[in-house]
């Protein structure tokens, strides 16, 4: 792990040990509710399956789901500008991580 990367002490973590997505047996709904968290932004080097996976449980457990299309990748980088453009714009707001930072500096 790199710890420039985080966890930063604040990170609310939820550990996976099987499964294929964030929401799977983690308790992470449970501690979103808990901090009356209404909306998820997902990340992750996995388009084909992580983010996939986490925007629809996301979706089912009622959250809103933004994605930073410049803060998610898959293999091959076609298929994972595809799912951004034919998927997940279905289930989730596709934004820059710029366009999001403005947003909530915006409140």
């Amino acid at each position: 792990m790199l710890p420039e990367l985080g966890p930063d002490p604040s990170d609310v973590v939820a550990p996976r040990d099987h499964g294929l997505t964030a929401f799977h047996e983690t308790g992470l709904d449970g501690m979103l509710r808990g901090a009356g968290v209404r909306t998820v932004v997902l990340t992750s080097v996995s388009v084909n399956i992580a983010i996939t996976g986490a925007a629809i449980d996301a979706v089912n457990r009622g959250y809103t789901v933004v994605i930073p299309i410049d803060c998610v990748a898959g293999f091959p980088p076609s298929y994972a500008s595809d799912a951004l453009r034919y998927t997940l714009r279905n289930i989730a707001y596709l934004a820059t991580a710029s366009e999001i930072r403005a947003a909530w500096a915006r409140g």
